[in-house]
């Protein structure tokens, strides 16, 4: 239990390390391009992602449940099977995307071959992450993905940003086949290897794989149909836009995304029929998260259209989009990884009908708000579906597996937390100001985050008194 918290605290870190360098980056870009030439870097990134997930068909994250189960012989086997078959499955869709336009003559704004070539790209480093993940390299896995790429980004692009939008695809690419390369080294796997996969064995990971691809694919489609809605009805220009509310949204995810180093414990201990212990480290995870989200979420509220304001001030009439997003996500982060407790065990299906539901849902009310209130219905419908798809999930986790970690308490706790800090920040904090505006806002959410520790320290003085006493017994 220790070192799966000590691992978390450690991807924490990373995270939010990786996170400073990753919004510097995007700081970087939106002021050496333009709204409409970021616009169409983020719609690129939105092509990537979601072609990728069709093409790696799930199988990533079948590689992140298995190896933890199997010994190390198998597990690559596994992995070997697994890239034989996406790549051939990639290669065989590009072939049919790349003829289908051909043929159209379709007009694009970014040419076909870069998303074929970034979308090679993405496959390769996901089976990868995924077999890694397994393995329990998730803190190589973070330092890789969150950190080095975006470093290497910046190292590149401020060399030839005089090149504009080419400087942010050469970039991008360049940094992403130098991270490949940097991962492939980190597999190490055994040179003799005589282990044989089952014609069985293959079927059950490619129909585990295929469920989790399509549970996948519409959690991708769930991020990102808002922005592909966007350039249909209003254009690139408000992609751009949108995108930069979206930038301050990974501030609030971050707190949940550490927990992914907890998708292979699930694994291991609903396997042993340790359900109980889920629900125990889920409840830890929930109270975790809580203390850190409720004061950020408090302090992009108030300070929406200043924190637009750092990327250009034809941003900052926005600021309501970001809240709504924020909210979104705040409820969204206080779940937990609630889906993962499903996908992790044997109720994928559920948790696949839930995000079918909600994509349908959602895009929906995208087609129907945005004709009448813009990006503000856009994103009032992006935040509605990810809190109604949360809701779903706890339902479910209680009514199959019999997990509820938002015991009443909790509750209260979240409640009596986000009362408090808001008036404090209303009444108290709001009048600091200072003639640096970065360190007043450092200040400020540093004041938040020390409010927030106190409230829980008091609410939950009892299980601190408990943890301590224990300690010095041991000792």
């Amino acid at each position: 239990m220790f070192d799966f918290f000590k691992r978390t605290g450690i991807v924490f870190l990373l995270k939010i390390f990786g996170l400073a360098i990753g919004f510097s980056l995007q700081l970087i870009l939106t002021h050496n391009i333009n709204v409409r030439d970021y616009g169409e870097y983020s719609i690129f990134l939105t092509y990537i992602n979601i072609f990728s997930i069709f093409s790696i068909l799930g199988l990533d994250n079948t590689l992140i449940k298995e190896v933890p189960r199997v010994k190390r012989g198998k597990a690559e086997k596994i992995f070997i099977y697994f890239f034989k078959v996406v790549s051939i499955f990639t290669i065989f869709l590009l072939l049919i995307f790349y003829i289908y336009n051909s043929c159209l003559n379709t007009k694009n704004n970014i040419p076909i071959f870069l998303i074929c070539f970034g979308i090679l790209i993405n496959y390769i480093f996901k089976l990868i992450d995924g077999y890694l993940q397994g393995k329990n390299k998730i803190i190589q896995v973070t330092l890789l993905n969150t950190v080095l790429n975006n470093v290497l980004k910046i190292i590149i692009f401020f060399f030839i940003k005089k090149y504009k939008l080419a400087a942010v695809f050469i970039s991008y690419f360049t940094a992403e086949i130098i991270m490949i390369i940097v991962r492939i080294l980190l597999l190490k796997f055994k040179r003799k290897n005589n282990y044989k996969l089952s014609n069985k064995e293959k079927k059950e990971y490619i129909k585990y794989g295929v469920i989790f691809s399509l549970l996948t694919s519409i959690g991708i489609l769930n991020q990102n149909i808002d922005k592909i809605i966007i350039n249909m009805f209003l254009g690139l220009k408000f992609v751009g836009i949108y995108k930069v509310s979206q930038n301050y949204l990974g501030v609030l995810s971050i707190y949940v995304t550490p927990f992914i180093a907890f998708w292979p414990v699930i694994s291991k201990l609903y396997k042993n029929n340790k359900v109980e212990e889920i629900e125990k480290i889920f409840e830890n995870i929930v109270k975790g998260i809580t203390i850190l989200v409720i004061p950020t979420f408090i302090f992009i509220l108030f300070n929406n259209k200043v924190l637009l304001s750092f990327f250009g001030e034809e941003y900052v009439e926005y600021g309501n989009i970001l809240v709504i997003l924020s909210f979104g996500v705040l409820l969204d982060t206080v779940a937990g990884p609630i889906g993962s407790v499903l996908t992790m065990t044997k109720y994928q299906n559920i948790s696949l009908i839930n995000s079918c539901f909600c994509l349908v849902l959602n895009i929906i009310l995208n087609m129907i708000l945005i004709k009448y209130y813009g990006l503000t219905g856009v994103a009032i419908s992006t935040a509605v579906c990810l809190i109604l798809n949360n809701m779903i999930s706890i339902i479910c986790c209680k009514k199959f597996l019999g997990i509820m970690p938002y015991k009443k308490r909790i509750l209260i706790y979240i409640i009596i937390n986000y009362i408090i800090l808001y008036i404090f920040y209303k009444y108290f904090i709001s009048n600091i100001k200072l003639v640096d505006k970065y360190y007043e806002l450092f200040i400020r959410i540093s004041l938040l985050g020390i409010g927030s520790l106190v409230i829980t320290g008091i609410f939950y003085i009892k299980e601190i008194k408990i943890i301590l006493n224990g300690r010095r017994k041991n000792k």
